[in-house]
């Protein structure tokens, strides 16, 4: 990609990225009516290995903390939506169909 390219993605990408809600993400539960906390949703965690917002301590702190049933890994920075949209397209897939058991019909 030439210098070029990558410009006008960072640019667009600061023109469409919002802060995100920090507060929701370290406190997210599930709880049942009578308040118990409980693991019926399913979930997986992307890592990225090349993440300057979100380091490889905070990632592994963040899987311990609430344990995914697959830890899937991108060799991508933060955004991978935007860095490489295929490849986290086709996990997204992968994880939907493997993990969490959603299976498209025609």
């Amino acid at each position: 990609m030439n210098s070029g390219m990558m410009g006008q993605d960072s640019t667009l990408a600061s023109m469409l990225l919002r802060p995100g809600p920090v507060l929701a993400l370290t406190s997210a539960q599930f709880r049942e009516d009578g308040g118990e906390v409980v693991e019926k949703v399913p979930r997986v965690y992307i890592r990225t290995r090349h993440d300057n917002v979100v380091k490889a301590e905070q990632q592994e702190a963040m899987i311990k903390k609430w344990p995914p049933s697959t830890v899937y890994e991108l060799d991508t920075d933060h955004s991978p939506f935007f860095s490489s949209p295929f490849l986290l397209f086709g996990l997204l897939l992968k994880a939907a169909a493997l993990d969490v058991g959603f299976h498209a019909t025609a």
